[in-house]
């Protein structure tokens, strides 16, 4: 159960989400580092192993000393920044304890780097999941979204059979992961924010990848279901009150759809900064008052 501590400086800057029983996690939440050129930024990023029982989306409240440490390494911010696609792989320093046992395999920490010039617009999306397949065998799912979008190529195809094989080659980049609800196939999720630039790169026809699949805690979640979209079908497929179909091509049967989405919301809106607020003629006043009156003693004594 992996989770990651970014520090700078020996101050902790954040942490990832925990994510359960894989040795090839992709953490989602992302950590905000203001990048400062003429400094040398020096980044520290810790692995650790979770042994005791935590709530979600509390991860602040680890007590780091009583979990196993899994590797480490340190990385100039600048050299990721300027990394090729700026994704920066570098190998991490095992702990003896695995060291004396033989385990040397070689354990990489992948860090990708995106800039966010500005955080607006922002897009609000709620997805609520229609006729899903069963996939638990005493029950009927626990089902969760994925969304994610396309890696970038860091160079132009030559030609169209080139370009088809590369689309397929390409790995994508989870972006976003939603709540499981439990024992239903027809799931309301959480409505939630992102903003566009991560979303999509403030490209609305850019590829997305949205993936549905059911909750197991006792290992890896059972697929249900996957759509290849983007920002501008989204968009119209919320307006015109359309299903979205999940296709999983393994299904059983002549019918490969394993269930469909409906948007109840998908809507681009800019989100309000603190200098939107100062232009706006918005005013901070700070007061101090002191009271000198007899009851608080003599002004001199401390």
């Amino acid at each position: 159960d992996a989770l990651v501590v970014v520090s700078m400086n020996g101050v902790e800057l954040g942490r990832t989400e925990v994510i359960r029983n894989q040795l090839n996690p992709n953490f989602v939440k992302p950590i905000e580092v203001t990048y400062r050129f003429e400094e040398r930024q020096v980044l520290e990023f810790v692995v650790v192993d979770i042994d005791t029982a935590y709530k979600a989306g509390n991860e602040q409240a680890i007590d780091l000393k009583k979990q196993d440490f899994l590797g480490s390494c340190a990385v100039v911010l600048g050299d990721a920044v300027n990394a090729p696609g700026l994704i920066k792989v570098v190998p991490l320093l095992l702990p003896e304890r695995l060291l004396s046992r033989g385990k040397n395999k070689k354990s990489l920490l992948k860090i990708q780097v995106e800039q966010l010039p500005d955080q607006n617009p922002q897009i609000a999306l709620h997805f609520v999941g229609e006729n899903l397949d069963k996939k638990d065998l005493l029950g009927k799912s626990d089902p969760f979204l994925r969304i994610s979008q396309r890696s970038p190529h860091p160079a132009a195809v030559s030609n169209a059979a080139a370009a088809a094989r590369d689309r397929h080659t390409r790995q994508h980049d989870l972006i976003y992961q939603s709540e499981a609800r439990k024992q239903t196939l027809n799931p309301r999720w959480n409505e939630f924010s992102i903003s566009m630039q991560r979303l999509c790169g403030n490209d609305r026809k850019r590829e997305l990848l949205i993936e549905c699949y059911d909750y197991d805690r006792a290992g890896p979640p059972d697929f249900i279901g996957a759509v290849e979209t983007s920002v501008d079908a989204l968009m119209q497929a919320c307006a015109a009150d359309e299903a979205i179909e999940l296709i999983n091509p393994k299904k059983r049967g002549a019918s490969k759809v394993g269930g469909s989405l409906r948007l109840l919301k998908c809507e681009v809106f800019n989100k309000a900064t603190f200098l939107d607020y100062i232009a706006g003629g918005c005013e901070i006043s700070f007061s101090v008052a002191i009271d000198f009156t007899q009851s608080n003693k003599n002004v001199t004594d401390p």
